[in-house]
């Protein structure tokens, strides 16, 4: 120990001090080397700086739609909820469905193509990724919920919102009129083959009358009769049959018009999108980078005193002694310097005189 010499004596109970005295070993460690702990935190700042200049102004677009009629929401949520436990609103809904199609590929894909997005995304210069970051829906309230997008250009950023809004609805569409269109599909086969009979039959029954004409004489035979009767009801049955499945056909596809026509009504468009005409501010966004790597810093100078400070066993102090034996301190003998010079020049004058015979 370089300034004081300690008389030790008997046990101490140091556990009441001895949290005080690891944050005193704390605040030693970095006056001591604060040089070691302020450059990491100065580094990341600096980082912090350099990412947070990087930062670009983006426009913003938003649409509000009200969605209380979708029909995708009978079997989810009943219209007019309030919230109530174990129900959701048709906003909430609707926003859950919107953000759960913008983490699927296929739908970010078909939204960025219709935005004007298709060749950026062929040539790599925007990923889906990116574009799914920046799209997004949000409720707003019961029955409204609004759609944003942000991006560089302020077009396309409106745009990314209608495309948005229209392939949702094409979704809506398409579960809508998925059964009607199989029925159509399947009728419209079901017709092709019957019309197809139906022509056999018709050619069946003009090939018999060539090859069995009318007699000049007499009746014709009964069982010629009874054969162009029987190719007669084939003829009806088939007719019947045509006509049926083109009823059906009418049918699903007057079912397919009113769910677009419905499809079209239940979500409505109450505030369209339009183009900024000036950028977010990005102070917000800078400050948050700034404060990210300030807050990385000071964890990372913290993480380092707790391990320095766990870590140094050396003995500094009459504290220390108590710490590092469990002994009590109880007097130090200070190191006074000129003391110290004249004890040493005792000790070497005794060391020079010439031994006694």
């Amino acid at each position: 120990m370089a300034y004081d010499e300690f008389i030790v004596t008997s046990r101490s109970d140091g556990s009441q001090t001895s949290g005080r005295r690891f944050w005193y070993r704390m605040a030693e460690s970095f006056f001591r080397r604060w040089p070691l702990y302020v450059l990491p935190l100065l580094l990341l700042i600096g980082v912090g700086v350099l990412q947070a200049s990087r930062v670009t102004a983006q426009y913003r677009s938003v649409g509000v739609l009200n969605v209380a009629s979708n029909p995708l929401l009978s079997d989810v949520s009943p219209l007019g909820s309030t919230g109530a436990t174990g129900f959701e609103t048709p906003s909430a809904a609707t926003t859950r469905m919107i953000n759960e199609l913008l983490r699927t590929e296929v739908f970010v894909r078909s939204v960025a193509e219709h935005a004007g997005l298709k060749g950026a995304l062929e040539s790599n210069l925007v990923t889906i990724e990116q574009i799914r970051a920046r799209v997004g829906a949000s409720s707003t309230g019961t029955r409204l919920l609004a759609v944003s997008a942000s991006w560089t250009d302020a077009t396309t950023a409106a745009q990314l919102v209608i495309s948005t809004i229209d392939q949702y609805t094409d979704h809506v569409l398409q579960v809508e009129i998925k059964n009607s269109s199989e029925a159509e599909t399947f009728y419209t086969n079901l017709a092709n083959g019957y019309s197809k009979a139906l022509t056999d039959a018709q050619d069946a029954l003009q090939k018999y009358v060539v090859a069995n004409p009318t007699p000049k004489i007499g009746e014709r035979p009964a069982e010629q009769t009874l054969a162009m009767q029987t190719m007669g009801g084939v003829i009806t049955q088939a007719q019947t049959q045509l006509t049926n499945a083109e009823n059906k056909i009418e049918e699903a596809r007057l079912s397919t018009q009113q769910a677009r026509s419905q499809t079209g009504d239940s979500l409505q468009l109450v505030d369209p999108p339009e183009v900024p005409t000036a950028p977010e501010s990005v102070h917000r966004r800078q400050a948050m980078a700034v404060a990210v790597y300030l807050f990385l810093g000071v964890f990372i100078v913290v993480a380092m005193l707790f391990l320095s400070s766990l870590l140094d066993r050396a003995v500094r102090s009459a504290d220390d002694v108590d710490v590092a034996t469990g002994l009590a301190v109880v007097a130090t003998v200070p190191s006074i310097a000129a003391l110290s010079r004249r004890v040493e020049q005792r000790v070497t004058n005794r060391e020079r005189r010439p031994a006694k015979a």
